[in-house]
């Protein structure tokens, strides 16, 4: 029966590159609000296992893939919204597992006591499809870019990116005037110079 628990933790936490590459591809809206969706379901169809091979199964395969999605955006977006504090953003966001894992303990006691295991799984199937809701609250970042005129007359101009509030979906593509080898001049704030 251990193995349920223990199969949702590693999937949660090990389907990272495959999460990766789906953010990647798709945005992290769109990953999140999938993984809230499948984090429901699989918690939904727990209820109707029969045995201990369907539940490790559903709650075990789908319901950490469902959550990996989930866990892997949040954290990423922090990178995005916040560039002074990042790092204090970040470990907040981090730290949010562990009091959620030190708060819901209780709760779920408290469930199982009063609804037995399939009504506190229903009540958590719908605790998870709220992270559809926080997913689409994931506002994109849009690109902007800016002409930058060069120090020196002998050299030649060119193109700040930043990213602006709005639209991480855009963070991949290419300003229309790109410095050499088709690649953007990036800004980051450091100045080496100095």
């Amino acid at each position: 029966m251990s193995w349920v628990g223990s199969l949702l933790c590693g999937l949660y936490m090990g389907s990272g590159p495959v999460v990766g590459g789906l953010v990647n591809k798709f945005g992290c809206r769109t990953v999140c609000i999938a993984g809230g969706i499948i984090s429901c379901l699989s918690m939904l169809l727990s209820t109707l296992s029969v045995n201990v091979y369907m539940l490790m199964a559903t709650y075990g395969f789908l319901g950490g893939f469902g959550l990996g999605l989930v866990y892997l955006p949040a954290v990423i977006t922090c990178g995005y919204y916040f560039e002074k504090k990042r790092a204090l953003a970040t470990g907040i966001s981090v730290c949010g597992s562990g009091v959620g894992c030190f708060v819901m303990a209780p709760v779920a006691n408290a469930l199982l006591e009063e609804y037995g295991w399939k009504g506190a799984n229903i009540i958590f199937a719908g605790l998870c499809l709220n992270c559809c809701v926080f997913g689409a609250l994931m506002r994109p970042l849009e690109l902007a870019v800016r002409e930058v005129p060069p120090p020196n007359k002998g050299q030649q101009q060119q193109t700040d990116v930043q990213i602006k509030r709005g639209s991480i979906s855009n963070a991949g593509q290419i300003p229309p005037q790109a410095g050499p080898l088709g690649l953007p001049h990036i800004s980051s704030g450091i100045k080496l110079s100095e």
